[in-house]
């Protein structure tokens, strides 16, 4: 199984293998007060978020197994500008 680790709004693919040792340098970290954490395989090698104690994180499984080759396939937020004239006088 795999997951997908959400910090402050940018999602990241996890594999099972490592998601408990990326908890544990998420909380400690945020237990620091913040610092940095590296993320492990799949994502790109010296990958790393910034993680303070007021940071958004949270872990999810993934609907499927994501490997190094469908690490890019995570799903990506869609904007929708609803208004006709952005700038209206």
């Amino acid at each position: 199984m795999s997951y997908t680790v959400h910090i402050n709004g940018n999602d990241y693919p996890v594999a099972a293998a490592h998601i408990n040792d990326l908890r544990a340098n998420l909380l400690s970290a945020a237990r620091a007060g913040g610092g940095f954490v590296n993320l492990p395989l799949p994502t790109r090698p010296g990958t790393a978020a910034l993680v303070f104690p007021e940071s958004s994180v949270w872990i999810e499984p993934a609907p499927r197994e994501i490997t190094a080759e469908r690490a890019d396939e995570l799903p990506q937020p869609v904007f929708i500008d609803l208004d006709d004239d952005p700038f209206p006088t």
